[in-house]
């Protein structure tokens, strides 16, 4: 969740240098919806994923790591093609808020899918997600203030991408062996 959730320092550093170059002050505590938004697509993911576990009796270990693997691949590739409409938006309203939660929790939702068909529990991966959005918020609000709009922190999207796809391989390496 941790991987997937470096996708928030990018929309936090590319909003807040966008609404310092606009001089547009963001909605008080964006950070705080985007949070709640991503924890409870975190639980509907992993709750949805333990619903389904039960269809796949002798294969939900297999999907749920294929679901994480892919979409460690989707935002790696994201990253190559990458659109900048996509990522810097101007959150002056509850309501752009609240589809700019939607749309980037779709990631975690799919995650969250992918660790319920593995059977992992809830406690760990909604505490992860939480702190990790908050702290990434945080930071990518801070530098966006301070160094404004780069180009090259897309690139921590990729790096997130690949770090869920190196461990989904490792988890389906070690099943394999043991």
């Amino acid at each position: 969740m941790l991987a997937v959730a470096i996708d928030s320092l990018v929309i936090a550093w590319f909003s807040e240098a966008l609404h310092r170059k606009v001089a547009e002050n963001q909605v008080k505590g964006w950070p705080v919806y985007f949070t709640l938004f991503r924890l409870v697509f975190v639980v509907a993911g992993i709750t949805g994923g333990k619903l389904f576990a039960g269809l796949l009796p002798d294969n939900h270990f297999f999907a749920g790591l294929a679901i994480v693997a892919v979409m460690g691949l989707k935002m790696g590739v994201e990253s190559f093609g990458f659109r900048e409409e996509e990522k810097v938006i101007l959150i002056d309203s509850i309501k752009t808020l609240v589809v700019l939660s939607t749309a980037s929790g779709i990631n975690t939702l799919l995650v969250g899918l992918g660790l319920g068909l593995i059977g992992t529990g809830l406690y760990v991966p909604v505490v992860v997600t939480a702190v990790s959005v908050v702290v990434f918020t945080s930071i990518g609000s801070i530098i966006g203030k301070k160094a404004g709009y780069k180009p090259f922190i897309r690139y921590f999207s990729l790096v997130g991408g690949l770090i869920i796809v190196a461990i989904s391989l490792g988890l389906l390496l070690t099943n394999f062996l043991i």
